[in-house]
């Protein structure tokens, strides 16, 4: 995700639509919006609309928070503008 982030950015690539469980990513240069699929009211929310920084904060520190060892009781807080 990551990387698809970074092609967007750099031009590699104009759209990407991502997703999963119920989730779905549709990220260009203006940003990314996270639609939840399960609840028709949950799609197009502008509370679900992140800059292209914003998301890569996230999925930064959702990395980090993945590669914490096991029983670690680190709390990750990420905080965005």
């Amino acid at each position: 995700m990551l990387k698809s982030i970074a092609a967007v950015e750099e031009g590699g690539l104009t759209s990407i639509v991502e997703g999963g469980n119920d989730v779905l990513l549709n990220i260009d240069a203006s940003g990314v919006q996270v639609d939840i699929l399960v609840n028709e009211e949950w799609t197009g929310q502008p509370e679900s609309r992140f800059t292209l920084h914003e998301w890569r904060k996230v999925l930064e520190h959702w990395k980090y928070l993945l590669e914490l060892p096991k029983g670690s009781e680190e709390v990750v807080i990420v905080k965005l503008p």
